[in-house]
């Protein structure tokens, strides 16, 4: 487009006779808009289809200032494009808007609602007070018992763990030999104060074997289950030999793949070792060894450690005694303690 309309004839270039009526051309800053109408059909004209969506189009701009049309183009400024129809009916250049409406406030006429309380007085009085102050007033009882200067407390509620037969734990399963299963557990008859309990477990196809007092086997009293019965032996351990034979005690059960013994005896006799100490709370531990063999013979041991068994029961000044454990269970399992044990060489 030029200052004054033209039509570009599409076959020749020429400029044919106006067809177009300028409605507006308003310069503004470095843009100028052309408002142009003209009838959709005329001669040399393009026919707008009024059913269509889109217009494919051409535009360009001149390569240099001035209001000339001419076949040169700024190159970097010409283009194709698809644009879209619109909506709206023939366009106008004076377009109306509808009045701006304001919708009427919704908001009722305020009212004051009477008040919902009684007539006021002038000596209001809560519930349940008299009108009279009185110079003596009382008060409910309080509902705690009366202060004392030598409150009492209830005893534990925790029962001391036993390992049958009314025997206290005073070692809890240790294992001397770590991931072996071979464990001991030792227990006291709390009423009699000389009888107790010691509880061995381990494989049930290889023997196995604790010594008491002593990190090492020369002197070493030591009860080794072995044989296909489960046999129960206590030793005094040779320097690399089994030693002497005093008694034995059977009794014995499989669990699964485990085998679980247990040994009653008094707390000291003849030449086996003296667990008084440790019972009596004298001392809170007492070295020990532990082994086990390739198969249920007792002969040389496939593994063996040494370390301390710790105790976990008390004794009061009576000599009464209590259990400290902070979660004591009638079922006595497999626990870890760090130590190591030497057994039969």
């Amino acid at each position: 487009l030029s200052r004054a309309p033209r039509a570009l004839n599409p076959i020749s270039g020429s400029q044919d006779n106006v067809n177009w009526i300028v409605d507006s051309d308003v310069s503004q800053a470095s843009t100028r808009t052309v408002i142009l109408r003209r009838p959709n059909a005329c001669a040399s004209c393009f026919t707008f289809d009024p059913t269509a969506t889109s217009l494919q189009i051409v535009y360009a701009q001149a390569k240099n200032n001035g209001a000339s049309f001419s076949s040169g183009h700024l190159a970097s400024s010409r283009d194709f494009a698809t644009v879209a129809g619109s909506d709206t009916t023939q366009p106008t250049t004076n377009p109306t808007t509808n009045a701006p409406t304001t919708q009427a406030p919704t908001t009722p006429s305020p009212t004051t609602a009477a008040p919902t309380t009684t007539a006021p007085t002038k000596a209001p009085l809560p519930a349940g007070q008299t009108a009279t102050p009185s110079l003596m007033p009382t008060t409910q009882q309080p509902t705690t018992a009366e202060p004392t200067m030598s409150p009492t407390t209830s005893a534990p509620t925790t029962a001391v763990p036993t390992l049958g037969g009314g025997f206290e734990v005073c070692v809890d399963t240790t294992e001397l030999i770590a991931g072996s299963g071979v464990t001991v557990q030792i227990a006291r008859d709390s009423a009699t104060q000389t009888m107790m309990k010691i509880k061995m477990s381990g494989p049930n196809t290889k023997w196995f074997a604790y010594g008491f007092g002593s990190l090492v086997m020369p002197d070493t009293y030591a009860l080794s289950v072995e044989g296909e019965t489960a046999t129960v032996v206590e030793r005094i351990l040779g320097d690399y030999t089994s030693g002497t034979d005093l008694f034995s005690f059977v009794g014995a059960s499989d669990i699964g793949s485990t085998r679980v013994v247990e040994i009653t005896r008094p707390y000291a006799y003849g030449n086996a070792f003296d667990f008084t100490h440790l019972l009596t709370c004298e001392v809170d531990a007492i070295d020990a060894i532990s082994a086990y063999g390739f198969d249920l013979a007792f002969d040389t041991h496939f593994d063996r450690a040494s370390g301390t068994l710790q105790r976990v029961c008390q004794c009061d000044t009576s000599g009464t005694t209590t259990n400290t454990t902070a979660t004591p269970t009638a079922d006595i399992t497999t626990a870890t303690a760090e130590a190591e044990a030497e057994a039969q060489g």
